[in-house]
């Protein structure tokens, strides 16, 4: 009876002893999958990332440019760089900020309807990315400049709304107030003035908004 009990024990302890073995080999290979997931994923981004930061240093130039054929010949060189790094580098960071700065570039080389559809696929694919207030401000350019100024106030509405604690309100409430005041729409500008005068920060364009408001409202028209 005891030779048949120490038996058991020990086949039982051989079983846990394996287990215990499979386990530990388990975790280290998950462990080492994980490493080299994070090693390939981190240079990946790496590659990426040098890429677009050769995009993003023309881009800075561009926005020096004052002429717009000057910006649109720099586009040239822009624009497929930024695609290099949307098309081979589709998971990494720097892919949704080269498709923001696609859609940037297209606005101020004044391809307006590319720039509009660009910016749009980027709010619908990143909804959360920190570039989306930018993207839904510039969106309202792009519609004014192919002559559609309620879907330009209809895009920085989200500012008024999701976004009202974005660093773009402010502007953006100047812009819709702007808009509305080029529609003659009196009582709309007035009321986006307001909000800017409203606000709890002192922004650049609250001085100019509580301008605005008393020409409006006294019918001055400078």
């Amino acid at each position: 009876m005891g030779i048949s009990t120490n038996v058991d024990e020990s086949k039982d302890l051989k079983q846990w002893t394996l287990i215990s073995i499979i386990g530990t080999v388990v975790i280290v290979l998950v462990f080492l999958v994980g490493v080299i997931f994070y090693l390939i994923n981190n240079n990946i981004n790496l590659k990426a990332a040098k890429i677009f930061e050769t995009g993003y240093l023309k881009v800075l130039d561009l926005d020096k440019q004052t002429n717009v054929y000057s910006k649109q010949e720099m586009a040239k060189e822009i624009i497929p760089i930024l695609d290099e790094v949307i098309g081979e580098y589709p998971s990494s960071s720097s892919a949704r900020r080269a498709l923001f700065y696609k859609g940037y570039v297209s606005y101020y080389t004044e391809e307006y309807e590319k720039a509009e559809k660009v910016l749009k696929y980027f709010i619908e694919k990143y909804p959360n990315d920190y570039l989306v207030e930018k993207a839904y401000y510039f969106l309202s350019f792009c519609y004014e400049g192919q002559g559609k100024p309620e879907d330009a106030i209809n895009s920085l509405k989200i500012f008024d709304n999701k976004l009202k604690n974005s660093y773009y309100a402010s502007i953006s409430f100047y812009r819709l107030a702007n808009l509305y005041e080029k529609k003659s729409d009196i009582k709309n500008a007035l009321e986006y003035y307001q909000k800017i005068v409203d606000l709890k920060d002192n922004t650049s364009q609250k001085e100019n908004a509580k301008k605005k408001i008393l020409l409006l409202k006294n019918d001055i028209k400078l």
